[in-house]
């Protein structure tokens, strides 16, 4: 029998060995692996091996070539497919190699913040999805990993770039992606142990006090979840029996957007559950300006209040603001990530203030690590 040879590489290390398969034979069920690994048309260093085994560097995955076969149309055709490369042919010649075009990825910037052989951390736009769910849009994962392939090529079997945390479409800032798999590793249980701060600024509206709030927020599962509204929709509720979140809100400044007092928060949220700021400022009597899924005002609704003037005079371009603005690190760090990492506040949301909160001095949010 005919078998081509992958060699596991540092980003496989320590991964299992049906996890690995996955990304080789995409369009083979684990079962059909676990009985390919039981039969030994895939070994590992020559040997059969269970399911959990755990590959280390180093090692030699060999496959049956009618497997690799059967898988390689489906992954070319994938939109999402990461070019795999034999590294080393044993008695059949096989390539997985694809060349990533300019049309691949729309004619997005994106701004980097930091970026090493671990992390890649930006500055993430307006109205973009983190991850294409559907599968019909733009997303900054497509994204990041097309750049990825482009600037490293394959030098894993298994590995692929990924956001390490989640912003909202329409949240803006700090973002961070993997690069490596110690870096996904390492931000992991940086998360898990709370070791890192995370700080936003929004315009919420009504006068905020510097406050904790606490309330424990789950999935709503209500009949309207998931039903999409105009432009968004609720995802999250208060609920004693959900999960523990820590918000801590102060004031940075008060104004006025039309006839509805306005105050520009910043947040830091120990915790990261899903829509958290949004759904305790809601809860709170504050929601987001604009944010109509969690009970604020539309835009369009100030506007026509204030004669339509705010529209006439500066578009709002977003439904409402809330930027992820500063990351923070322990220092020193394995992965030697700046002990702070902070994004510029979006043009549109920096011309907002300067007209509504112009006593607001905006020089340490617009200035770039």
């Amino acid at each position: 029998m005919e078998f081509t040879e992958f060699i596991v590489r540092e980003n496989d290390n320590n991964r299992r060995i049906d996890k690995i398969l996955r990304r080789i034979l995409p369009n083979s069920s684990l079962a059909a692996l676990y009985k390919a690994l039981r039969k030994g048309i895939i070994k590992v260093n020559q040997k059969k091996v269970s399911q959990d085994y755990l590959v280390t560097t180093g090692d030699s995955i060999s496959v049956a070539r009618f497997l690799t076969e059967q898988n390689t149309n489906s992954e070319k055709n994938s939109p999402e497919h990461c070019p795999l490369i034999p590294v080393k042919p044993v008695t059949y010649r096989h390539s997985y190699t694809q060349e990533w075009t300019q049309a691949d990825t729309p004619l997005l910037p994106i701004e980097d913040l930091f970026k090493n052989l671990h992390v890649r951390i930006i500055n993430k736009p307006y109205n973009i999805a983190v991850q294409g769910g559907n599968g019909r849009e733009t997303s900054l994962d497509s994204i990041i990993t097309q750049d990825y392939f482009r600037e490293y090529g394959k030098q894993s079997l298994s590995f692929r770039p990924g956001p390490l945390h989640r912003l909202d479409k329409k949240t803006t800032g700090v973002l961070v992606f993997s690069q490596s798999l110690e870096g996904a590793r390492w931000f992991s249980q940086a998360v898990q142990q709370h070791i890192l701060k995370k700080e936003y600024v929004a315009l919420v509206e009504g006068l905020v006090k510097e406050t904790l709030w606490e309330e424990s927020i789950s999935r709503d599962n209500s009949e309207q979840r998931g039903i999409k509204r105009q432009k968004s929709y609720k995802t999250s509720t208060i609920d004693i029996q959900g999960k523990k979140a820590r918000t801590y809100v102060k004031p940075l400044a008060y104004g006025h957007v039309g006839k509805k007092n306005v105050t520009l928060a910043h947040f830091v949220i120990e915790t990261g559950r899903t829509h958290q700021i949004r759904l305790h400022s809601s809860y709170h009597g504050h929601p987001l300006l604009g944010d109509t899924a969690y009970g604020g005002t539309s835009l369009k609704s100030v506007a026509d209040a204030d004669g339509g003037l705010s529209h006439k005079h500066l578009p709002f371009t977003q439904d409402f603001y809330l930027h992820a603005w500063k990351l923070s690190f322990p220092s020193p760090n394995p992965m030697d990530i700046p002990t702070t990492i902070e994004a510029a506040l979006p043009e549109n949301f920096q011309d907002i203030l300067k007209i509504y909160l112009p006593d607001f001095s905006l020089k340490d949010y617009t200035m770039r690590v």
